[in-house]
């Protein structure tokens, strides 16, 4: 009878040693991938409903500051059961993505310090230590120091035309930052001969600028500007700036004029 019994236990450890197999392998793929996987911080400069991927943001600007804690593919598995920020002399947790204003009055260098711990009660791989250092810096600039400003030569994508300049510049009034301004974006728009009770207005479209990206919009007809609004981030020298703006002829006669959506490329002179 003892005989009998040993055989049949010896046949049930049979049937479940492949499936142990299966977990055992599934367990040491999922390990190899997380120990493959580093979670980056990553950060943005919100611009308006825009948020631009940079290590350098203006003074007065929202970062938003996340980091990747998920695998991809089929066993998407966040392997972390805790999470802290250390964001210069701020303290965050229990989040994967921070959204903070900094102001500092000046150019400032801020230390982000982010903590992971593992959950090691699911990786038994994970022998070697429960937590994950991950460090970057954050440079604050003043907001007259937008990268964005210069003048630009370049076509709009998929027209066979000659090239053009867009222009952007700042302003200074009285000695104080008064803004940044945008020419020629639609084709036209601030060009020629401005009078000089304008200039003293608005010397092109007004923008809301951070370090690398901007928006910009010019309600109504003004100036060759035809209700004109966009967006541009500038990588190296080469500026991209989507923007959209209505006929002509049509603006301002019939209720719904045609729209041209657009893409100019260019690249800093």
């Amino acid at each position: 009878m003892s005989f009998l019994k040993s055989i049949s236990a010896f046949l049930i450890v049979l049937m479940l040693f492949p499936a142990c197999k299966k977990q055992i392998n599934k367990e040491n793929e999922l390990c190899q991938q997380i120990n493959n996987i580093i979670p980056v911080v990553r950060i943005y400069e919100e611009v308006e409903d825009k948020v631009f991927l940079t290590d350098t943001i203006l003074d007065g600007s929202f970062a938003v500051l996340d980091v990747n804690l998920q695998l991809d593919g089929e066993n998407a598995y966040n392997p972390f059961k805790s999470i802290e920020w250390e964001i210069g002399s701020l303290k965050f947790s229990g989040t994967p993505k921070i959204r903070q204003r900094f102001s500092v009055g000046s150019e400032a260098e801020i230390i982000i310090r982010v903590s992971l711990k593992y959950n090691l009660a699911l990786l038994p791989c994970r022998t070697d230590t429960s937590t994950l250092l991950i460090t970057k810096k954050l440079v604050v600039k003043p907001i007259n120091a937008s990268r964005i400003v210069g003048t630009y030569s370049g076509i709009n994508q998929g027209e066979n035309a000659p090239p053009f300049i867009v222009s952007i510049k700042d302003e200074y009034r009285n000695n104080a930052f008064y803004g940044y301004w945008i020419k020629n974006i639609n084709k036209g728009c601030y060009q020629g001969v401005i009078p000089p009770s304008q200039e003293l207005i608005k010397p092109g479209v007004q923008m809301t600028a951070g370090y690398i990206g901007a928006t910009f919009r010019e309600a109504g007809e003004n100036y060759g500007c035809i209700n004109v609004s966009g967006s541009l981030i500038l990588e190296g020298n080469k500026i991209t700036i989507d923007y959209r703006y209505a006929n002509e002829l049509e603006y301002g006669t019939i209720s719904n004029p045609t729209y041209y959506n657009k893409k100019f490329i260019g690249t800093k002179n």
